[in-house]
């Protein structure tokens, strides 16, 4: 089993955080497409792979213009012990990038171009490309996730097998969350410029009913209970949902090799 990670290597300002740039008509946007934040742009990173970073002071990221976080202070780590939920995803072999992405009342939203995620981490790049990924029935590859609740109501994002920091939704966001967690969520997202006459394929884009080493999954599933203790949620707990059942599919199963396991997948091109 590989571990997927994308990260910045060389010397960064302590106070900088890194995202992907955005393209609108083919021209590259600015995180949020504000002057604000083309103004705040301190470097701008090129790797190998021709994916281009925009490196911006910590305080002027786009999350401070959500109209909640106006006055709110940045926190570099969190004050209390997680309350949360774990898992540990598969890359499939596709293009994909790392999005921290989480529903904020009806909307969408991903990385640097928008408002509400505030991140912390200078070395961790949202919306770069993962490596290595996961071959169809060859090795897999897999990207540990972990999300809590610290004592001050912010949602934090951990990465990786260290669970490295790489920054939180302040509570300040929230309303039912800002106490707790009442549900967990895992499964697979498409979008696209063609996704209302022929969407994308999702996942590795076979069928959830191929399993392990071929569809995508999450697998290892826990969460944090009152005690803060990490337990596996029984797989009868579980209610599957498709939006698109002619397009894409969803199963899990429970073993003592993976734990609790979530399965998604489809080729996509089918009339929604």
């Amino acid at each position: 089993m590989e571990v997927a990670e994308v990260v910045i290597e060389g010397a960064l300002p302590a106070q900088t955080v890194c995202g992907v740039v955005g393209k609108e008509n083919g021209k590259e946007v600015k995180p949020n497409g504000t002057k604000h934040h083309r103004r705040a742009i301190s470097s701008t990173i090129q790797m190998e792979d021709g994916d281009t970073f925009d490196c911006i002071d910590i305080k002027s990221q786009p999350a401070f213009d959500h109209p909640l976080l106006r006055n709110h202070s940045i926190q570099m780590e969190p004050t209390s012990y997680p309350t949360g939920v774990d898992g540990n995803f598969t890359l499939p072999d596709k293009e994909l990038q790392s999005s921290t992405q989480l529903n904020v009342g009806q909307k969408h939203c991903f990385d640097l171009q928008c408002s509400g995620f505030v991140q912390t981490n200078r070395d961790i790049v949202l919306g770069g490309k993962l490596s290595p990924v996961s071959k169809y029935g060859g090795p897999q590859a897999q990207l540990n996730i972990f999300f809590y609740q610290d004592d001050k109501s912010n949602w934090w994002l951990k990465f990786g097998v260290e669970r490295t920091i790489v920054g939180y939704w302040p509570g300040e966001l929230f309303s039912y969350l800002k106490a707790k967690g009442t549900a967990g969520y895992w499964g697979g997202f498409v979008e696209g410029p063609t996704i209302k006459y022929k969407p994308p394929p999702m996942g590795s884009g076979h069928p959830a009913s191929e399993g392990y080493g071929k569809a995508a999954y999450v697998k290892n599933i826990q969460v944090l209970d009152k005690k803060h203790n990490l337990v596996t949620p029984r797989a009868r707990e579980f209610d599957m949902v498709v939006e698109n059942p002619k397009c894409y599919s969803v199963d899990n199963k429970a073993d003592g090799d993976h734990g609790v396991q979530a399965y998604w997948g489809g080729a996509g091109d089918c009339k929604l």
